[in-house]
């Protein structure tokens, strides 16, 4: 999830990715693409090489604002084409605020288990994990999220983002002896049931910077946090280690907005994002993962180790229904607003 992320660092210089037939484009086409501020990473990784392979023209506008995408389809007045979303957004308004992708836009390498939405493309993969403090349990360690939810063996604070989408409902559910392919609906009650019995030590923070900031000072022995947040913590040398056992996944979603007049143009783009070269350019630059097959990174030991679908870690994991998400997203904040404000 970018937009949480704030800004990142670029860790490299670009190299420029080959661009196969089916990325070409008329050198006449052009395209806005609408992002989330401060992301230098999408600029560097994929438009600027695109453009330089394809002679295609695309203005980067920023930051992304889900009302302004809404105004501009209602007043069929679209003036951006390709926007950066969050994933469950991005599947709810499949149809409505978004356009379905033709048969023009080239899936192949994606990872089914990600590739969901049929008016997008998964991006940016990122995992709610569970980590704690080394420091804090030297003797038993935390492996799973019933062990978030013991406070009698793992005493001490949890942390987390005060978001309803920050892993927190769907760990609350799996504590509580839900089966993982039964997770969704999610059963609202029962998540918050669960929950309560930790409440009154939660930490909330109202950004996964002020997460990180908490895990640098190791001010808290446990928390949920997104995966690439946890790396940089630890890269920094905040001493904890990520539980990948049921880690949460989502991603962001690339779409083409509904009435869009560069709507060729936009999907031959998609289609370059959508191969395993482009997904790991951005690797490289932001520590979230690829949602493409058989993608080869070229990062460090210690990222690699952070990432969500490197080696073991997607294992176990939950893929978050991003759909229905989406679609119940109102009341999933209203209770969660209404029960971190008690």
């Amino acid at each position: 999830m970018m937009n949480k992320t704030g800004k990142l660092s670029i860790l490299g210089a670009v190299l420029a990715a080959s661009v196969t037939g089916a990325f070409h484009a008329r050198a006449a086409d052009s395209f806005v693409f609408a992002t989330f501020g401060g992301l230098e990473a999408e600029k560097v990784a994929w438009t600027e090489p695109y453009t330089q392979k394809t002679g295609v023209s695309i203005t980067v506008d920023q930051p992304i604002d889900f009302a302004k995408i809404k105004a501009q389809v209602e007043a069929q007045n679209v003036y951006w084409d390709v926007v950066h979303v969050d994933g469950y957004f991005g599947a709810a308004q499949c149809g409505k605020l978004f356009e379905p992708l033709t048969a023009a836009v080239d899936r192949s390498k994606l990872d089914e288990r990600l590739d969901l939405n049929p008016c997008g493309i998964p991006i940016v993969v990122n995992a709610a994990v569970l980590v704690y403090s080394k420091n804090e349990f030297t003797g038993d360690k935390p492996q799973s999220w019933a062990d978030f939810f013991d406070t009698t063996k793992f005493p001490g604070q949890r942390a987390m983002i005060n978001f309803p989408v920050n892993g927190a409902l769907e760990a609350a559910l799996l504590a509580d002896g839900v089966p993982a392919d039964k997770l969704y609906p999610l059963d609202l009650d029962r998540a918050f049931k669960k929950l309560d019995t930790i409440k009154s030590d939660i930490v909330f923070t109202q950004s996964s910077t002020q997460l990180s900031e908490l895990l640098v000072s190791e001010a808290v022995p446990m928390a949920i946090a997104f995966n690439g947040r946890a790396y940089m913590a630890v890269k920094e040398g905040a001493p904890y280690e990520a539980v990948w056992n049921q880690s949460i996944l989502q991603t962001d979603t690339l779409a083409v907005v509904k009435g869009s007049k560069n709507r060729d143009a936009a999907e031959a783009f998609l289609s370059y994002v959508a191969q395993p070269e482009q997904q790991a350019r951005l690797v490289e630059f932001v520590p979230y993962g690829a949602a493409t097959k058989d993608t080869k990174l070229n990062v460090d030991p210690l990222l690699s180790s952070y990432l969500p679908n490197s080696g073991d870690n997607a294992k176990s994991s939950v893929v978050l229904d991003a759909k229905w998400v989406g679609d119940n997203f109102d009341e999933i904040n209203r209770r969660w607003t209404e029960w971190t404000s008690k």
